[in-house]
């Protein structure tokens, strides 16, 4: 694997990454710490609660408007879900 500047080149840059994993572990943990089910959270997002799920079980990665939007459904920053990372 050739490494970038900002870290290893990805033979297939969209493939889902051990980071994209964590923040959907870390989006689900705080979702279900708030008590809030995965329906409601993807309905107040405009979206499924089959792609939220996919979110959070790292199998479609994140767009940083998509985090930020989950991270204020949540009342959680940004910063505490990829702090860490």
């Amino acid at each position: 694997m050739a490494w970038t500047p900002i870290g290893p080149r990805l033979k297939n840059p969209r493939a889902v990454t051990r980071m994209d994993r964590k923040i959907g572990e870390r989006v689900r943990d705080y979702r279900n710490e708030k008590n809030l089910s995965i329906e409601f959270v993807s309905r107040k997002l405009g979206i499924s609660w089959q792609m939220l799920q996919k979110y959070e079980l790292g199998r479609s990665r994140l767009s940083v408007v998509r985090l930020l939007a989950i991270c204020d459904e949540l009342g959680v920053p940004p910063q505490k879900v990829l702090e860490g990372l």
